[in-house]
């Protein structure tokens, strides 16, 4: 088997993946191959069978997530745990693996920004990242965690994956009475959704001086979004690309070493790549 790697989704275009994997593998001092393609739900399975053998292992964004869960032979205990997959590895051809190294990245995003780990947390969606985000919560052993949706029926999926974790998740139906409970508010909502509830998310959210880090998961650069208008504010914001690296790394371990636990020998290298190379796209 060749080592060639792929970034799926739809849409793909966005993605910062190749720059990830691309400064990492530099760093690392292999010569893998990674490349974004364009991949609509349903089309993962047919996908994998036309890369062929070569394919080593995928990275996988919306909204193929839950459709690579499905799709893989086993699972790690996170990608069991929400049903969601953004990583697929096999080591050999007949079994692909599963991970969800979204929740080593949120919990690690939460870890290296926050002096101390917060006593309660705010996920707003219920989708497929929010799945992940209470689970990195769960991780992190915080034990007032609750989600805002207007999905009920999600939302009692993801109570239901928290009761299996040992954990109570609670709903909130009312953003002005959930604005002080998250110590944490991580915001799992797609890009482009604030501008479309900003009166909602603006009332609720920000009708009051609270003291509340957002995490803000929607990376792409926006003019309008719950991180800028957080931050305008002055109060603290973690920006989306600290979880985006981390999954990253978590996703490396795997493709390197088989497992999300084990370091890179010399991480902290690759995650200054990471970084450098990230600022130097934005400043192209």
């Amino acid at each position: 088997m060749a080592n060639k790697y792929a970034v799926v989704g739809s849409p793909i275009e966005h993605s910062k993946s190749p720059v990830l994997h691309r400064a990492a593998y530099r760093v690392i001092g292999v010569e893998w191959d990674y490349q974004a393609y364009l991949v609509e739900s349903g089309q993962l399975a047919d996908f994998v069978a036309e890369m062929g053998d070569d394919l080593t292992g995928v990275s996988v964004t919306m909204p193929l997530k839950e459709e690579a869960f499905r799709f893989a032979d086993e699972h790690d205990r996170w990608s069991q745990a929400t049903g969601v997959a953004n990583t697929l590895w096999r080591p050999e051809l007949a079994t692909w693996f599963s991970f969800n190294t979204d929740v080593f990245g949120l919990a690690r995003a939460i870890s290296e920004n926050m002096d101390e780990r917060p006593g309660s947390i705010l996920v707003l969606g219920s989708g497929a990242t929010a799945k992940s985000a209470v689970a990195a919560a769960i991780s992190l052993g915080i034990e007032d965690i609750r989600v805002w949706a207007r999905n009920g029926a999600a939302v009692s999926r993801i109570q239901q994956m928290g009761a299996g974790l040992g954990a109570k998740i609670r709903r909130e139906r009312s953003l002005s009475a959930a604005r002080a409970a998250g110590r944490l508010v991580i915001s799992t909502l797609p890009a482009g959704a604030f501008a479309e509830h900003r009166r909602e998310l603006t009332a609720g959210l920000f009708g009051k001086a609270i003291k509340s880090t957002l995490l803000d998961v929607a990376y792409a650069a926006s003019t309008d979004s719950a991180a800028k208008a957080w931050a305008a504010q002055g109060r603290p914001v973690i920006h989306g690309i600290e979880m985006l690296i981390w999954q990253a790394v978590a996703q490396l371990r795997i493709f390197v070493n088989g497992s999300p636990d084990t370091e890179l020998p010399n991480e902290a290298a690759v995650v200054a790549a990471m970084r450098h190379d990230l600022e130097s796209l934005e400043q192209a």
